[in-house]
Formats: C-alpha cells, sequence, structure tokens
C-alpha cells in the first residue's frame, strides 16, 4: 500500500502529509515486536555478517519510507520512482486480475455494456534499456466472452538503429477484431530519436509537462488545437467545429445539425478529411465516439466524457479503461499496522497491512524487499475481494527488449502513418469590360459573366398575316440573360457598346493536403497517388478505389531556400479536361533533406471552367470536380500510409498508468 501511494505521489507530484511520518514511527515499534531481531538490527549496518557477504539487514517501514523520501521534512513526499534511479535498465511486469464489468465497456449505443462478472486478466509490460536505447510497452488482456477465451494484444517496442543515429526500429503487434488474431507488423522511422520513444511510450504528466522540455518532437507531432477547427456550410460560410451537432442550428442553411428526408432518412454528411476519404453523419460529429482518423470529428467534452486534447489524441477519462487502482490517503495511511517478515529461503522481506479507504473498502497490501544495502523494492500487490493488481519491478538482465530488425515469418513491413488534411480553396473572379466604353459596364444589372455575354443588338419587327415584315417594333441592346432592354435608361447603350462587351472568367482551384503523422520516410519510398471517390454520392463506402494518377515524391534539395516555394511533381488530367499540376511543399529547417515529415505537404492546383448542358437544353459554367482522392503509397510497404496501430499512450493510458509512472526515470 505504501508503494502504492508512493508510485501516485510519484506521478501526481502530491505532497504527503506528516501524518504519514508519525505513523511510521508506529510502524516501527509495531515491527520490533514481531521481528526475532532486536532493534538495534534494523540497520543498514548489519555487523553480523562475514567478509564476502552480501550485506543485508532486517528493515522497519520507517527505512524503507526515508528511502521513498518521507524523511519526516515538512516537505517530504513519496517517490516510487526511486528504483529507477541511476538503472541502466529497468521494468515494471503488472497482472491486474478483475470482474469483467470494471472495464467499463459499452455497446454500439455508447451505452454501459453488462459483460458479466467473469474475471480479465490484464498483463502490462512496460521496460527501458538505456545500454541498446531500447523501449516496450507490451499490454495482454484475456478473458473469457460466450465460454470462449479471447486474447488482445497491443504491443509497441521501439529501438535505435545500428548504422544510423537519428533512425530507429519500431514493432506494432495488434489483436486485429474482426479476426481475433494478432497482427505484427516491423517499420524504421528515419526521424528517430531514444527521448521521443521513451516520452511517445511512457508520457509524463500534464504537471512535469508544464516545466520540462522532451525535445523536437513534442512540437514536431502537435496537430494543432482543435477547438480552431471550423466547419465550412453548405453556403460557404464557416462555423467552429464545436458548434456542429449541438442541437442549435448556427449555419443558415441548417447544415450543421442532421437533416433528413421525407423518409427520415440522414441526407448531410461529414467529410473527415484525414486522407482517408472518410465520410460519417453529421450526428456522429461530437458525439464523444470518434469515427474519423485521429477522431477529427469529435472537439472538446463529448457526452461519454471523451473530447480532443492538444495532441490530437482522444482524450479518455480514466472510468472508461480498466478497473480503477485504489488510491488511499494519508490519514488512510495511518491507521494501518504494518507487520513483516522474512522469508529464509529467498532472503525477501514482506510488509503487509489493511488499508481502509473511503468508497472503495477493504485492500490488502504485500511488499516485498530484497533486504540488501541499500534495499531493493521487488513487488508489490494489492487486493480486495473481487481485484488484485500484481506488480514487479525487473533490473538488469530481467529486463529483454526483443527487436525485429528485417523481414521475418509473421511480421509485415508497416507503413508510415503519415496521413493527409485535406483544404481547398476557391478563387473566382468574373471580370466584365467593354472596348468602346470602359464605364459601359457600370451600367450592367450586376455586371456577372453570363450578363456580359449575353448582349446583342436586336431588331423586332411587325409582321402580316402572310409573314412579310411591314415594319420595325422595336430596335435596341437587348440581353438574352436578363431579358431586358439596354439602349433606354439607366443603360443607355449604344449599337457600338452594345456589340463591345467581353466578359472573362477566372477560376481557381488549389487543394492543399498537409501531412500530420510521427514515422518519417524516405522521399524515395513514397508515391502521391490520385484515386476514384472512395464514397458514391449518397455517402455508401465504395469497395475499390481505381488509381488515376501516381507521381514520385522528390524532396526539397539540400541547401535550398523555399520558405515559400512549390516544387513541382507531375501533372494530371481528368476526364473533363481539367490539367492539374501537382506540386509538393517541404521546406521546413527541421526536416532533412531526403525525409518525409509532418507539415510537408501536397498541393494540386487547376484553373478554368466549362460550360455545362442540362436535360432541358440550359447550359450554365462549372469549375472541375474536386470528388477525387489523394492518398501516399509507401512502396517499401506496399501499403497507403495513414493507417497505423492505435496510440499506445491513449489504450493503456489508464491500464498502464501505474507502469507509465515507474518507468519514467530513465534518463534521469
Amino acid at each position: 500500500m505504501l508503494f502504492f501511494g508512493a508510485a501516485l505521489a510519484g506521478c501526481t507530484g502530491e505532497e504527503v502529509e506528516k501524518v504519514v511520518e508519525e505513523n511510521t514511527e508506529n510502524d516501527a515499534n509495531n515491527n520490533n515486536t514481531n521481528n526475532t531481531a532486536d532493534d538495534t538490527n534494523n540497520t543498514a549496518d548489519d555487523t553480523n555478517n562475514t567478509a564476502g557477504e552480501t550485506n543485508t539487514a532486517v528493515y522497519s517501514a520507517t527505512d524503507i519510507l526515508a528511502m521513498l523520501g518521507v524523511d519526516g521534512s515538512d516537505d517530504a513526499e513519496l517517490d516510487f520512482m526511486a528504483p529507477a534511479d541511476n538503472q541502466e535498465k529497468f521494468g515494471i511486469h503488472m497482472i491486474i486480475t478483475a470482474p469483467m464489468d470494471t472495464l467499463g465497456l459499452t455497446d454500439d449505443e455508447g451505452s454501459p455494456s453488462s459483460v458479466g462478472d467473469e474475471d480479465v486478466e490484464i498483463v502490462v509490460i512496460n521496460m527501458f534499456d538505456n545500454n541498446t536505447k531500447r523501449v516496450a510497452s507490451h499490454m495482454v488482456m484475456t478473458m473469457n466472452m460466450g465460454g470462449m477465451s479471447m486474447e488482445i494484444q497491443m504491443k509497441d517496442t521501439q529501438g535505435q538503429h545500428p548504422e544510423f543515429s537519428n533512425a530507429g526500429y519500431i514493432n506494432q503487434v495488434m489483436t486485429n477484431m474482426d479476426t481475433y488474431q494478432p497482427e505484427a507488423m516491423w517499420l524504421i522511422d528515419n526521424k528517430w530519436s531514444y527521448e521521443e520513444a521513451l516520452e511517445e511510450i511512457f508520457p509524463e504528466d500534464e504537471e512535469e509537462d508544464d516545466h520540462e522540455d522532451h525535445g523536437d518532437h513534442d512540437s514536431h507531432v502537435d496537430h494543432g488545437d482543435h477547438h480552431d477547427m471550423t466547419f465550412v456550410c453548405g453556403d460557404g460560410s464557416e462555423i467552429l467545429l464545436e458548434f456542429v451537432n449541438d442541437d442549435d442550428e448556427d449555419c443558415d442553411d441548417g447544415s450543421d445539425e442532421q437533416q433528413y428526408d421525407v423518409d427520415g432518412n440522414p441526407i448531410n454528411w461529414f467529410e473527415c478529411n484525414d486522407g482517408t476519404g472518410d465520410i460519417i453523419w453529421i450526428n456522429q460529429v461530437n458525439d464523444g465516439h470518434p469515427d474519423c482518423l485521429h477522431a477529427l470529428d469529435e472537439v472538446g467534452p463529448g457526452p461519454e466524457g471523451q473530447g480532443m486534447g492538444d495532441d490530437g489524441m482522444t482524450d479518455i477519462e480514466e472510468t472508461e479503461i480498466g478497473p480503477d487502482m485504489p488510491e488511499p490517503t494519508a490519514e488512510e495511511l495511518s491507521a494501518v499496522n504494518w507487520t513483516t517478515s522474512i522469508d529464509e529461503t529467498s532472503g525477501m522481506q514482506t510488509f503487509t497491512g489493511i488499508v481502509t479507504m473511503e468508497g472503495a473498502g477493504e485492500w490488502t497490501y504485500e511488499l516485498a524487499i530484497m533486504p540488501t544495502v541499500p534495499p531493493v523494492m521487488k513487488s508489490l500487490k494489492m487486493e480486495n475481494d473481487t481485484e488484485s493488481f500484481d506488480i514487479s519491478l525487473l533490473y538488469g538482465d530481467e529486463v529483454v527488449i526483443e527487436l525485429v530488425t528485417e523481414d521475418t515469418p509473421g511480421w509485415d513491413r508497416g507503413a508510415s502513418d503519415l496521413w493527409l488534411d485535406r483544404d481547398e480553396s476557391v478563387f473566382h473572379e468574373e471580370i466584365c469590360t467593354n472596348s468602346e466604353n470602359e464605364d459601359a459596364a457600370t451600367k450592367l444589372m450586376w455586371g456577372g459573366y453570363e450578363e456580359c455575354t449575353s448582349f446583342d443588338w436586336r431588331i423586332e419587327e411587325e409582321y402580316n398575316e402572310d409573314g412579310d415584315a411591314i415594319g420595325v417594333i422595336n430596335e435596341g441592346c437587348w440581353n438574352y440573360h436578363t431579358e431586358e432592354w439596354y439602349d433606354t435608361s439607366p443603360h443607355d447603350l449604344n449599337y457600338a457598346e452594345c456589340n463591345a462587351f467581353e466578359g472573362t472568367l477566372i477560376h481557381e482551384v488549389q487543394i492543399e493536403y498537409t501531412l500530420f503523422g510521427e514515422i518519417e520516410v524516405m522521399t524515395a519510398q513514397l508515391e502521391i497517388h490520385i484515386l476514384t471517390p472512395a464514397y458514391d454520392e449518397n455517402g455508401d463506402s465504395i469497395d475499390e478505389q481505381t488509381v488515376l494518377a501516381n507521381i514520385t515524391v522528390h524532396n526539397q534539395p539540400a541547401g535550398t531556400d523555399a520558405s515559400s516555394d512549390q516544387m513541382w511533381m507531375g501533372s494530371w488530367t481528368d476526364d473533363d479536361g481539367f490539367t492539374w499540376t501537382v506540386n509538393w511543399i517541404c521546406n521546413s529547417p527541421e526536416n532533412s533533406p531526403g525525409v518525409v515529415s509532418e507539415n510537408c505537404a501536397v498541393v494540386l492546383y487547376t484553373s478554368g471552367m466549362m460550360e455545362v448542358t442540362g436535360e432541358d437544353g440550359d447550359t450554365w459554367m462549372e469549375g472541375p470536380k474536386t470528388n477525387f482522392d489523394v492518398k501516399l503509397y509507401d512502396l517499401w510497404a506496399e501499403d497507403y500510409t495513414g493507417n497505423p496501430m492505435p496510440s499506445f499512450t491513449l489504450g493503456l493510458s489508464i491500464i498502464a498508468l501505474l507502469g507509465a509512472c515507474l518507468s519514467r526515470r530513465k534518463l534521469e
């Protein structure tokens, strides 16, 4: 119990009240009545050891707490990070056993799911090795579902490349929830560092983040503040994304709320713009359940307590993943009557106590140390009638981190997690000029392209019964678009002016796909693929996409200053005859030549309009269609990028809270 409280204090920085110090004095007295050795032997200096033997001692709770930082001072804090101090290799092995109902599972509707009281076992292993520069975060969850045993694996292992100091290997294993079989992949991150890998797998708590700099990757992986994201209404106006699906129509056309046809079917949808081409219904936005990659459809706290964090990942409340770990107060610790014993075979000294916590009931805590000089903490077990947390600490050769670094049976090559954030902009301008009178255009009703190009000097004649012209009824400047005469006030256009109008259309479309992700790759292994849409007009998924064009990526040459320049990669002509130029921007000072990373971008550009004739013979002008899809194809992995394993700091953020906390003392 003492050490679990220490773990929480070490992570949260909460000060332990002095009442603990007073309790430890009681502990020492209690221990004296149970130990065979007298009090003079409960010191680090054991004079009974012979030469050549490892020094050992019989410790009291006071000794252990002092080692953990509770030294009697007013600012004393329990520090469970102490075991990792000065360790080159360290790890934690934790087994959680609890009824399945404590996992906080929900059904397809997001409602709590009753899965019974059968136990689920969760094994979490977190390790680091400063010598080989490797880190690992593994979780295996075993449960019984309908009489069947099911195992779910989530494993992430990373390590230094042996030849390149700025590159590393990444191994990931994830259970496929369709087949319930584990799938393993390995890949190379060409902009990797050991420190950043530690921070990714073992994130520090928010309080520490406010005071410490953890390297360039912190800013490098920032996906921006999702609270500033906007939603484009049907009429082109924009509102904050947080106002979408809030039961209040903020767009004039109501497109920010779910609309339905006469049969009650939803008719307006939301484009994820995450590089996948995914489309969801408006009523799925901000519903607390991420449907788009990186949860780009969620902003702020949702109905289930979920929302977007500043790192672009979904924040999930502690109660939604795994059983709650017991968190005793200082007063509850002070009430514990700690006993101690020594195993004659192993030499381990064990502390045992029962803590009664408000709202959590009674928990039995058992702490084992190796009573060397100084002592070494080995394990901690916390249990009540239904749940248990069994934690073992790993040192030295006990820490073994295997890493796949080449093609291996059972392991697939993994593509980069780079995904594309789509931003489309349209510049449209209609210019009307008159070669006879530069002020003539100011006499028009609207001055648009169609009005400007629809003038004709028209003569209306009167005809007799035989069809012969017998006179002129009207003659003047006529506009077929507005169906108005322009030779009279207020227009007063003469013959020369009427025939001298010229309309010009300027219609430019630019689509910029900005890259986001953490796993950087070489440009030599990337292609830009332009594909047919992933969804039809009704929003239904299309099974197969056809590649319309593929263009090889070339990064910004070394030593060039391209703060705003775009590199031409190629061009593509669509079915309507519009030619798109494909440019590449990758000019961040942090980007190594030849390495593609975040904030690089693919830019497609075209201009012009085409005349379209409707079924009734009416004609109008339209710009190019932009319903195609753009993806990055990883030639090395033979797969599209942007489909990474789920964030392991997300999936294990609560279940492995203690393990992550313990493992933060790696490089300090």
